[in-house]
């Protein structure tokens, strides 16, 4: 499916997003399976084709696709991990991600738009492995620990952001439970992100603007994150 220019979500994009959440079933969505292609994969996919280009001049390496199952993510849930069933998200997932195998560890941008909520993001859900190590030491390293603080400080200042991903109870054994950057040695993940109502922007053109505003904003996290793979 080629995208068209983005002229922003319709009201019938919101409407189904909320009717899919108050009927959440294979039945349902196969007899409107139409709609979700016209008012949501349709303009998810001229966001992508009109912010992608964009968002890759933030960073070497960042990738975008056109297409459902690239940048825009599949409304299917896995059910393998999750106690509810409900067999589908009742929000369209839209990310650009940092390197070649497209892999969840990597820093990347994301969108997420829910019949009446929007949360914009940047940086790593999880980070598992050598990844996560390397993670630790970068924060725990006094001038790239510093450095990540002061840009943290400043994104989450007066509300304007928020840091999201899960956190262990303690700061994990090889460092100090008192070292001064507990906080974010006891994270998985480092995700900032802007969670709130559905602007009326959302319907127009301008959206994406104000969402590559955000992006951009928010880029030195990622560029933090490259740094210490």
């Amino acid at each position: 499916m080629s995208a068209a220019r983005f002229t922003g979500f319709p009201a019938e994009t919101f409407a189904f997003l909320g009717a899919l959440a108050r009927h959440n079933d294979r039945d349902w969505f196969e007899a409107h399976r139409d709609e979700y292609d016209e008012a949501c994969v349709a303009p998810a996919l001229a966001f992508v084709a009109a912010v992608g280009p964009r968002v890759k001049a933030l960073g070497p390496g960042i990738r975008f696709e056109a297409a459902l199952g690239g940048s825009l993510l599949r409304i299917h849930r896995d059910l393998r991990f999750v106690r509810d069933a409900k067999p589908y998200k009742d929000y369209l997932d839209v990310w650009f991600w940092r390197g070649e195998n497209k892999g969840r560890d990597a820093p990347s941008f994301g969108m997420r738009l829910h019949a009446d909520r929007l949360v914009v993001g940047a940086g790593i859900r999880q980070l598992e492995g050598e990844r996560l190590a390397l993670f630790r030491e970068a924060v725990h390293d006094e001038r790239r620990g510093r450095r990540l603080t002061a840009m943290l400080t400043a994104l989450c200042a007066r509300g304007r952001y928020e840091l999201a991903g899960k956190q262990l109870t303690r700061v994990p054994a090889a460092f100090d439970a008192e070292h001064p950057r507990a906080d974010l040695l006891r994270r998985t993940g480092l995700f900032v992100c802007r969670d709130g109502p559905v602007p009326r922007s959302a319907s127009t053109a301008r959206f994406a603007d104000e969402c590559m505003e955000h992006f951009a904003t928010m880029a030195p996290v990622c560029k933090w994150l490259a740094a210490v793979e």
